[in-house]
């Protein structure tokens, strides 16, 4: 079961943040874990962990996701067009809205109270991506911080209820 939960996952489309993805046992070593309860569920604010919790699975209503469905009047949206409602510059996903987007003042904020934690909870934890490191790469190895979980959990809650407050962006 572990071997097909694994190929399904490294298969999707959607399931980018969980692809890859390496977490910290109880000594501080990494491992690849498919089949396991996941840090993540353990955080103890409900509206923060289910935030989290949709961000992963992407059942959330960023573009990357929203733009994908035919509504009426309007076709699916491709790909490379489901830009930022708040820079117009970037496909709106999951790493964009939380870690790259400058364009709206409350989220970088958030973002920067967010950063500003890291090194308060452990001295290993990075506080930006290390060179040659994409900030997908970024987002995985704090998913593997359960440390960070909680404030990592917060932020994206933060983010996407930002998000949700605007209309997306339709490229005409």
């Amino acid at each position: 079961m572990a071997h097909s939960l694994e190929y399904s996952i490294s298969h999707s489309k959607k399931l980018v943040l969980l692809q890859h993805r390496v977490e910290r046992n109880n000594e501080g070593h990494l491992i690849f874990r498919t089949y396991a309860q996941r840090d993540y569920l353990m955080v103890k604010c409900p509206p923060h962990r289910i935030a989290l919790t949709r961000l992963l699975f992407s059942s959330h209503s960023l573009a990357i996701e929203r733009l994908q469905w035919a509504e009426r009047r309007r076709q699916p949206i491709h790909h490379h067009l489901r830009l930022c409602q708040f820079c117009h510059q970037g496909v709106e996903n999951e790493v964009h809205a939380v870690l790259t987007c400058t364009a709206h003042e409350p989220i970088v904020i958030a973002r920067a109270h967010f950063l500003s934690q890291l090194p308060l909870l452990g001295t290993a934890i990075p506080p930006h991506p290390p060179p040659g490191h994409s900030d997908l790469d970024f987002f995985r190895a704090l998913l593997g911080w359960p440390a960070v979980l909680p404030w990592l959990a917060q932020l994206v809650h933060t983010v996407l209820s930002e998000y949700d407050q605007y209309p997306l962006y339709i490229p005409q």
